[in-house]
């Protein structure tokens, strides 16, 4: 069974003036993670089949 949960994406949304959100990538096939603070390179690198990880509240 397929999950309808879609995918998470990265975004700034409740980012405040002078705080820079950086962004956890996960690739399953080589067990690594990335970070980076560009949401294009963090959604470019999402289509290459690494995993979003939402940050924490």
């Amino acid at each position: 069974m397929l999950s309808a949960a879609p995918a998470l994406t990265p975004n700034n949304n409740g980012q405040k003036a002078g705080e820079q959100y950086a962004f956890r990538l996960y690739n399953p096939n080589a067990g690594q993670h990335v970070y980076m603070t560009s949401i294009f390179e963090a959604t470019q690198t999402q289509k290459v089949d690494w995993t979003y990880e939402e940050k924490g509240d």
